[in-house]
């Protein structure tokens, strides 16, 4: 039996804990009758809920990252030249996802100079209050929300930016899937120092890292990125790399057999 922990659970209403009882104790269960347990980060676990019983068991956990179709998203062959360097954020702009942080993005993105621009995929009910707010810190010039956008869009939405930008605020974010979608496009990519999201990349190799809510931090590397454009087409290139080596289809295909090849002689179909 194997078993994918994927995150833990945050701010459930009082009726979900209630409701929740039978499966907490049914999951202790599972996790001690499993032959394995795999996750996309063993940085994420040593810090979840489940991190006491990983302390006794290490040997029982594998990690096996998510993926990205690298065919689908793809670095651009060359990126037209501009007066002004562009950011992107990509992630909902509803209730339920406060912890991507854009409140702070916008805070830091008013501190920095006014030819970097911030573009903004996502909806939801608070769009109108970034808007407003955007509107507040004198960003109107300086911010396009494009809304909601296709599957078939978004590629080409990533390739057209210079770097990436993901200020989640705590470990409701466990890893950002917009992150390997941005490593896979060859941007520089620019995360919070939270557990799992500050291993999908290298830090200084593929992009920069900063505390969570760190807004003097996060305008630093935003205008350093912004005013090296030399090195940001070095990060997008090795954030290329990265993808096809660590998060393609085919990587992740040859660490699953890496990890099933024990079990090739039992029963599991």
């Amino acid at each position: 039996m194997i078993i994918h922990y994927h995150m833990d659970t945050f701010k459930l209403s009082p009726l979900a804990k209630l409701l929740k009882i039978p499966s907490v104790l049914m999951f202790r269960s599972l996790l001690k009758k499993s032959d394995l347990i795999t996750c996309f980060s063993l940085d994420y676990i040593k810090e979840s809920q489940i991190a006491s019983y990983y302390r006794k068991n290490p040997a029982k956990f594998k990690e096996i990252p998510l993926g990205v179709d690298t065919k689908k998203f793809f670095p651009s062959a060359q990126k037209p030249k501009s007066s002004r360097v562009k950011a992107l954020f990509v992630g909902g702009l509803d209730k339920a996802h406060y912890f991507k942080g854009l409140d702070y993005l916008l805070e830091a993105l008013a501190l920095s100079p006014s030819y970097i621009i911030l573009n903004i995929v996502g909806e939801g009910e608070e769009k109108r209050a970034f808007q407003e707010k955007a509107h507040t810190k004198g960003l109107k010039e300086r911010i396009n929300f494009y809304g909601s956008v296709s599957d078939s869009e978004l590629p080409r939405i990533y390739r057209d930016h210079d770097f990436f930008v993901l200020p989640s605020i705590d470990k409701s974010e466990a890893l950002g899937i917009v992150l390997l979608e941005a490593l896979a496009s060859g941007l520089p990519v620019m995360s919070s120092q939270l557990p799992g999201v500050r291993k999908v990349f290298q830090e200084g190799e593929q992009g920069f890292s900063v505390p969570p809510k760190n807004i003097k931090k996060l305008k630093e590397k935003i205008i350093f990125l912004a005013d090296n454009p030399e090195l940001r087409k070095k990060m997008g290139k090795q954030a290329r790399e990265l993808a096809e080596k660590k998060y393609s289809p085919e990587a992740l295909r040859e660490k699953f057999n890496e990890i099933l090849k024990k079990y090739e002689n039992s029963n599991i179909e």
